[in-house]
């Protein structure tokens, strides 16, 4: 059995078919071009994920597909793709490519109602000035420490309108206090080095950038509870 292909970078159509599926978002359109999102997109980034596999584990790529049952929407199909790995009471290592370039993020893009109650009480404590710290060292490296909205993440924003009881309103970290979730990224706007072997160190740099918040997930927050079946 032969190796996976060695990852060589994204292809040179990567950013650019992603365009033009923004604008041509229709099933014959897609099936017409998929030859060339399987050789600049999708196989490249499974080989990125293989290169990635060593340090961080494995990956998980994500459906080109959108989930149209329940959505105004019925455009078939992202206009990203993007990948995660999992990393239990560390939350998730996220990276993503689309028209516009990459994004590389890392944290808990959701809390299960138990995590939600520790991320909280964790926040309103002392541990709560520790990650404050931690995002405003972030903040000096280009990253966002937010929320998600439309894909991206935001950190003029919180889930909540307003500080959740029993929290004051006035409460000094009211802004973490009204998130749902922690997910910290950076963006990269048409990075030269996506199409190029040096994205695997790249993307390894940013996600060690984000380990500080992977480290107080793990310490106040923990693990989602296992599903029932």
């Amino acid at each position: 059995m032969s190796a996976p292909p060695a990852f060589r970078g994204f292809g040179p159509r990567v950013s650019t078919f992603f365009a033009d599926l923004a604008e041509h978002n229709e099933r014959d359109w897609f099936l017409a071009h998929k030859a060339e999102f399987v050789s600049d997109v999708k196989e490249p980034f499974e080989a990125l994920l293989d290169a990635l596999e060593p340090t961080f584990g494995p990956g998980k790529l994500f459906r080109i597909n959108r989930d149209i049952r329940f959505s105004a929407d019925k455009s078939p199909y992202k206009t990203a793709q993007a990948a995660i790995i999992d990393q239990g009471p560390r939350g998730t290592l996220y990276v993503q490519v689309s028209a516009t370039g990459a994004m590389i993020g890392a944290g808990a893009p959701h809390f299960d109602p138990e995590q939600l109650r520790r991320y909280r009480e964790a926040v309103a404590g002392d541990p709560g000035e520790e990650l404050t710290g931690i995002i405003a060292s972030l903040k000096k490296g280009s990253f966002i420490v937010g929320t998600l909205g439309d894909g991206e993440v935001v950190d003029d924003a919180g889930d909540l309108k307003r500080v959740p009881r029993p929290y004051p309103p006035d409460h000094p970290r009211g802004d973490l206090l009204k998130l749902k979730r922690l997910v910290g990224a950076r963006s990269y706007d048409h990075p030269a080095w996506l199409q190029k072997p040096t994205a695997v160190r790249q993307i390894t740099t940013a996600w060690h950038r984000l380990e500080p918040i992977g480290d107080w997930l793990a310490a106040h927050v923990g693990a989602a509870a296992p599903r029932r079946r």
